[in-house]
């Protein structure tokens, strides 16, 4: 009799079975578990003094089945829970069962000749991307990567292997499924979540008999049943959206890869700083289309002023087209009091609810929770109550209000709630039959619109100020793709409304120079790339307990020696009623010891090592400040104003922690600092006229408050 640990996929439990016949390590099995009869992958195969419980009570096994899990995909998965302190369960949604079968589909006799040309900066791409097990794809937009791709999966196909093409969202797949197809026809199959149950099933059923060797999609077709898998394209390598339920996409096909042995293309027109720094860079600057020049403009006026509206009008009237990005989906964020300042928030979660206004609600976008629009404030009673921070619905109804000619359209997740809606937006703009698409950041995701000629991009300057120490990065990025929408086939003009009129003008034509100003700040501040962050988050329903965890985990810390970013109350402090802290460390110890070290925490902690946002400099110097060592949280302050001179929530926290030593002009200097930054700061303008106030400057303190 042999036994094997099993591990359940439907809950992750990890159970203890027999078996007359030897298993494979990554065979699925079928076992009984309350009479109910579960799917389970072999874990490990144990001896029977392993076993902690009487050998007679061990169950046999129902069913040994035909299908398996490679122990690369093994591996890759155990490293994606161990990496992202998660559970089995949530580890091994994205396990797909193998199956070996012989198939004669031989389909490389087929590829003799490449059927495009490619121009001699994108061959000398091509062959420097050959060099390399993992390199970095860095073409402008234009540049022809697509082509490079296309090239590299053909002389993967020559050799009878398999691709995959991992790109961020939905809505890129069809357009670059299209152009594949043209080439590789119906080798070229889709992959994602809103996939029917039928058509994933066929999808499997070809990749099984090897008549589907290229699949484009998304997160979960990195771990697709390939027999001969030999090539992992990441495309739009730089987007957030890769960053999977807290699981990075990325990082576990790059791992994957190099358990398989198999070659990973990471392709961008802006790419990360750290796949920038980490990988070897192929760069790609000629163009392979012939396009016009670009015109980019800085409008330092916000909002659809007349100017905005004439240009949109002119250049419709030229028959071409034009898209307006906003930050923000659907309608206002928020709604506020002008006689108290008192802003909505939602009852059970520390953020505010977002105003939509043709359903005559407020909603939180946490935990669903809705309530009518009041026609007074719930505070003071006062009837005049204000919108803050415009949404694309806001922005499109007062486009159709000013421009009726144009038919007008609104591209966002609140809209497109299907991919059929999606498709037939795309291929309406595509057609002409939309004039103007107003949407968020779904408009920079690869799209190809040969007759938009203007792209107008409102609101960033809130992503450039928020508190982050990658805002620069996120922020540019953002822009640069969407700015390379337009102009891919007449000439183009990009209108940008920011304050930051010296930071774009000269970053916003050269992203490699950005990378290297930006690279150097992080070394200088230690900063990812050069060190790991590691974010440790509780939650509870008890106040007091999830607090004294964080005090426990803090002392830990302390111990053992790692810098503390900042502990205490969450950014967002309360979620569905729990109350939330974290804790954010710096240290340059390998990954394996952090695992090791901090495993016993993974219980009551969710636990992130380099999350995506982390807003370092503030949260220490808000930290600093909650210990009454001011002059320490100035230093601080000092330094996040130093890496990003537009962070107006690190110029208002220095104002405050100045305040607090009695430096009241000093303070009311930060203040002014955070006011000219962003304008509607409504605590920056109060705190401003305590200070006045305190320097017996009445009547200008007054103006403050007012």
């Amino acid at each position: 009799m042999l036994f094997f640990n099993i591990l359940i996929i439907k809950n992750g439990n990890i159970f203890t079975y027999s078996s007359f016949r030897k298993l494979e390590i990554g065979q699925y099995v079928q076992i009984k578990i309350r009479n109910r009869i579960l799917c389970g992958i072999v874990f490990k195969e144990i001896q029977a003094d392993e076993v902690n419980f009487p050998l007679e009570k061990v169950k046999n096994i129902v069913k040994a089945t035909k299908y398996f899990l490679p122990k690369e995909h093994l591996e890759t998965l155990i490293f994606a829970k161990n990496w992202h302190f998660i559970n089995f369960r949530s580890a091994f949604q994205f396990a797909k069962p193998h199956r070996k079968i012989k198939t004669k589909n031989n389909i490389s006799k087929h590829f003799n000749n490449f059927p495009i040309k490619l121009s001699e900066s994108q061959n000398k791409a091509f062959k420097e991307l050959k060099e390399h097990q993992i390199s970095l794809l860095f073409g402008d937009t234009g540049t022809g990567k697509t082509e490079i791709y296309q090239k590299l999966i053909f002389e993967n196909l020559q050799k009878n292997l398999d691709s995959i093409i991992l790109v961020p969202e939905i809505n890129i797949i069809p357009q670059l499924q299209t152009r594949f197809k043209k080439i590789f026809g119906d080798l070229v199959e889709g992959w994602h979540a809103k996939l029917t149950k039928k058509t994933r099933q066929k999808v499997l059923k070809n990749i099984y008999l090897g008549k589907t060797k290229i699949i484009i999609g998304t997160a979960g077709s990195v771990f697709l049943p390939f027999q001969n898998l030999g090539l992992i394209i990441i495309d739009e390598e730089h987007s957030d959206s890769f960053n999977f339920l807290n699981i990075n996409i990325k990082n576990l096909a790059i791992f994957l890869a190099s358990k398989l042995k198999i070659r990973v293309v990471l392709g961008s027109a802006t790419p990360t700083v750290r796949s920038y720094y980490k990988f070897p860079v192929v760069r790609l600057k000629e163009k392979y289309h012939q396009t016009s020049s670009k015109k980019f403009l800085i409008d330092t006026k916000y909002g659809l002023h007349k100017n905005l509206i004439n240009k949109i009008k002119d250049n419709w009237e030229k028959q071409n087209q034009t898209i307006v990005f906003v930050p923000i989906r659907s309608n206002f964020k928020y709604l506020q009091c002008k006689n108290c300042q008192k802003i909505e928030v939602c009852p059970y979660c520390s953020i505010y609810l977002s105003v939509y206004f043709q359903k005559g609600i407020m909603k939180c976008n946490k935990c669903g929770y809705k309530t009518v629009i009041p026609q007074v404030c719930n505070q003071c009673q006062a009837p005049e109550l204000s919108v803050s921070v415009f949404g694309t619905l806001q922005i499109a109804e007062e486009l159709k209000i000013a421009l009726p000619e144009l038919n007008i359209e609104v591209f966002d997740t609140d809209n497109i709630k299907n991919l059929t809606k999606l498709n037939k937006i795309v291929k309406d703009f595509q057609n002409k039959k939309i004039d103007l698409l107003v949407g968020t950041q779904m408009l920079s995701k690869g799209h190809d619109f040969p007759n938009l000629t203007l792209a107008i991009i409102l609101g960033t300057d809130f992503m450039f100020n928020i508190n982050d120490f990658q805002s620069y990065e996120k922020t540019l990025s953002l822009v640069t793709q969407i700015a390379g929408r337009s102009g891919r086939k007449d000439e183009g003009t990009i209108i940008l409304q920011t304050k930051n009129k010296d930071f774009y003008k000269e970053f916003i034509k050269d992203y490699e120079l950005f990378l290297k100003f930006e690279l150097n700040n992080r070394q200088i501040t230690n900063f990812p790339p050069f060190s790991t962050f590691v974010r440790f988050l509780i939650e509870d329903k008890s106040k007091d307990w999830a607090f004294e965890q964080v005090e426990k985990l803090a002392d830990f810390v302390q111990k053992n020696d790692f810098e503390i970013i900042n502990y205490g109350e969450a950014p967002i402090s309360k979620i569905e009623n729990k109350y939330r802290f974290h804790l954010i460390l710096r240290t340059d110890l390998h990954w394996q010891k952090l695992i090791k070290l901090f495993q016993p925490f993974q219980k009551d902690f969710k636990i992130e090592i380099n999350p995506n946002n982390i807003d370092a400099w503030v949260n220490k110097g808000v930290a600093l400040g909650k210990l009454g060592r001011y002059s320490e949280a100035i230093e601080c302050y000092d330094k996040a104003t130093e890496i990003n001179p537009n962070f107006a929530k690190a110029w208002y926290n220095k104002g405050v922690a100045l305040y607090k030593l009695g430096r009241y002009s000093e303070a009311i200097k930060c203040y002014d600092k955070a006011i000219e930054i962003n304008p509607n700061f409504a605590m920056a303008w109060n705190n401003k006229g305590v200070a006045l106030y305190k320097l017996g400057r009445y009547s200008e303190a007054q103006q403050c408050f007012d």
